[in-house]
């Protein structure tokens, strides 16, 4: 079996994170919250993805934490909880528009 590829693309670890991220806002009924950062870091060679060295970047990150499940299986459409994320979808939309954090 082949090693796997590496997704690594920025100096920056995902454990560096959480100190970084802000709340937006709950979104909807269920309890879904939204978080982002800004962070700058530098690109890390990736052969697999064609990424170079060095790069400046910054990102903007986006965070979403909810009650509903995001892997989908027969019994949540038993439940009918497939009816919840327009809801979801609509309040994660409305919560970033009325922020201004993609604007800034």
């Amino acid at each position: 079996m082949s090693p796997r590829l590496s997704p690594q693309v920025f100096e920056m670890r995902y454990d560096q994170l959480p100190s970084q991220f802000k709340q937006l806002a709950y979104t909807d009924s269920v309890n879904s919250t939204l978080w982002y950062a800004t962070v700058t870091t530098r690109t890390v060679e990736n052969k697999a993805f064609g990424v170079k060295i060095g790069t400046p970047v910054s990102l903007l990150i986006f965070q979403f934490m909810s009650d509903i499940p995001t892997d989908l299986y027969m019994v949540h459409f038993e439940r009918g909880i497939e009816k919840l994320y327009p809801e979801m979808a609509q309040g994660i939309y409305d919560t970033v528009e009325k922020s201004g954090v993609v604007e800034d």
